[in-house]
């Protein structure tokens, strides 16, 4: 592709704007041709009344005119809720269709701290924007991102990239900086530039192409920038040829995408803390829905099992499972062939109890059996290893041949490491397998014995009969892929593949195409139509970025649920998605 020079870019731009200094104005001609350009060097400090702002309001400017997100002086700890929100900035009312903006950004290391550039904003919903992610301890670059977002709140990435870090911190904190610590653990400024002309987007960071691509779906609109987190900006300035959109450009203040709550009043009775969902089927094929409630979400706590009869237009009263006995992790539940449910869980990497144990139930979860170890080829799993630990990650899932299997990772660390430090973790995925209904377990399945940066793994059935797997790495950036022949007892050795995000969730529709759900900036989805080789672009349809469960539901639709992870409250969230017959999934 072409390159477009800087002077075809902006020829015949006609300097409206002056730039004062601090507390300096722009100041505007009255544009109205289309024809017209404009060129701004915005400044925050006694401008405000003229920015537009989405979110929270309070950016703020110093004297070295460095500009700072609302969220830079809240910020308490990495999980905060002031995670909750992408605050937009937009520094002139005028729409453009060429456009040319500039900016330099600084990130902390902070989890899901993102910054983006967005350009040809139609409304506060629908727009494209750039979004840059620091890949963190998986690699000293910045993930670049082209999103295109629609008015179902739909963000679809259209392109991506990686642009190395400037500079490089003086060192990494694993577990989230201290405020004292955050200077050290910054990457340097980068400079990002984006150019928005015709149908063609350029991303450039440090001089650099990074990205380029074709989109013609908005060809005028709104700039300015956003910011996820902590994030500081410097040196920004807007140029282009101004333009006209009808309806006028206006501010949404309505959620999107859409979502419902399986139980909306689940924290009246037991709390906000609700965390860690799942949706399984029963005999009968009523749909359950469980989450964790009343604690902490890295316990075994108090969970709620949510039964709907008729997918999902009502949901009867929830049934509390009580805190089995011994404690421990968040478990998985399972509708059995035989009516039972089952609860699989373990425990805390701090605990002394040893697991996994299962228990049973009759009763819909009413009551419980003690539970019991999980016996894998008659020995407690948790034995097996002679080091480390082991716990489930997955599901059960049931195979077109009956076959049961559920994904594990064993964590062990480095002689003398902490199990918090992912730098010393030793984590490989594995599998176990029940011919028989979940009554008896073989295994473990190691899926690579020599990758041990490997956990947080499931697999998805393919039209042969084969299952391909995916799993989250700790250090590296993009997921790994490996495919069993024989339903989990040999495996490919684990590759590197297009998929970024981690704790994947995996689900073959019935019409063929694979779904994986993954978790990151957000709640991500996509798509292959070719047995898992290649994936769709991602579409994130929550900005939440909690686990979660998918099914299919009887007339084709695609449910998710998930937790609202960075919110104060965390609530369950559903939301509802259709597969198109190219593969391309839309809200339903």
């Amino acid at each position: 592709m072409g390159q477009i020079s800087r002077r075809s870019f902006i020829k015949n731009a006609l300097t409206v704007a002056i730039s004062t200094g601090v507390g300096g104005a722009y100041i505007s001609c009255g544009i109205n041709s289309s024809r017209d350009s404009i060129s701004l060097t915005p400044q925050l400090n006694g401008n405000k009344d003229s920015w537009t702002f989405v979110g929270d309001t309070q950016w703020s400017q110093d004297s070295n005119k460095i500009i700072y997100s609302p969220v830079w002086n809240q910020r308490k700890d990495r999980y905060s809720d002031l995670l909750k929100r992408e605050d937009i900035a937009c520094p002139s009312p005028e729409v453009l269709t060429d456009t040319d903006l500039s900016v330099e950004f600084q990130t902390f290391y902070w989890s899901v701290t993102s910054v983006s550039i967005v350009v040809r904003a139609q409304d506060s919903v629908r727009f494209y924007c750039v979004e840059f992610r620091d890949l963190e301890r998986k690699g000293a670059k910045y993930e670049v991102r082209v999103f295109l977002q629609d008015q179902s709140g739909y963000r679809r990435d259209i392109a991506t990239g990686l642009a190395p870090h400037s500079e490089l911190p003086e060192r990494w904190v694993q577990r989230g900086p201290s405020p004292e610590e955050w200077e050290q653990a910054t990457p340097g400024w980068m400079k990002a530039r984006v150019q928005a002309k015709g149908d063609l987007i350029r991303v450039l960071v440090d001089g650099k192409v990074i990205v380029e691509v074709r989109d013609d779906t908005y060809p005028v609109g709104r700039a300015g920038i956003m910011a996820r987190g902590p994030v500081k900006f410097r040196n920004l300035s807007i140029s282009g040829k101004v333009g006209n959109l009808n309806p006028k450009w206006s501010k949404i203040d309505k959620e999107y995408p859409a979502y419902f709550r399986p139980y909306p009043d689940v924290e009246k009775t037991y709390g906000d803390n609700q965390t860690y969902p799942g949706v399984t089927r029963t005999k009968n094929g009523d749909l359950l829905v469980w989450m964790s409630v009343n604690g902490n979400p890295h316990e075994f706590n108090d969970f709620l099992l949510i039964r709907s009869s008729n997918e999902g237009k009502t949901w009867e009263n929830p049934v509390l499972v009580k805190k089995l006995p011994d404690g421990g992790r968040p478990g998985f539940f399972f509708g059995h062939q035989d009516g039972r449910l089952s609860c699989l869980y373990t425990y805390d990497w701090r605990s002394k109890v040893r697991g996994p144990k299962s228990a049973f139930s009759s009763d819909g979860g009413k009551t419980w059996t003690t539970p019991r170890p999980l016996l894998v080829g008659g020995k407690p799993l948790y034995d097996i290893p002679k080091k480390g630990r082991i716990g489930p990650y997955s599901p059960v899932t049931r195979y077109s041949d009956g076959t049961l299997l559920q994904f594990y990772y064993h964590v062990q660390t480095v002689e003398g490491g902490e199990i918090e430090s992912n730098a010393e973790r030793r984590d490989r995925s594995l599998v176990i397998r029940s011919l028989n209904d979940g009554k008896t377990w073989s295994g473990p399945y190691y899926l690579d014995r020599d990758n041990f940066d490997s956990n947080e793994c499931m697999g998805v059935e393919c039209a042969d009969g084969s299952i391909v797997a995916f799993a989250r790495t700790l250090r590296a950036p993009f997921m790994w892929m490996n495919r069993s022949k024989d339903k989990g007892i040999t495996w490919s050795k684990q590759l590197s593949s297009n998929c970024t995000g981690e704790c994947p969730q995996l689900l073959r529709h019935s019409s063929g195409v694979l779904i994986m759900g993954s978790r990151g900036y957000g709640i991500f989805m996509k798509t292959s139509i070719d047995e898992g080789r290649t994936w769709s672009q991602e579409v994130r349809i929550s900005l939440c970025s909690g686990m979660m469960g998918l099914m299919e539901m009887k007339d084709g639709r695609v449910m998710v649920v998930f937790h609202e992870a960075y919110r104060t409250p965390t609530r369950i969230r559903g939301h509802y998605m259709r597969v198109e017959n190219d593969g391309t999934l839309v809200s339903a």
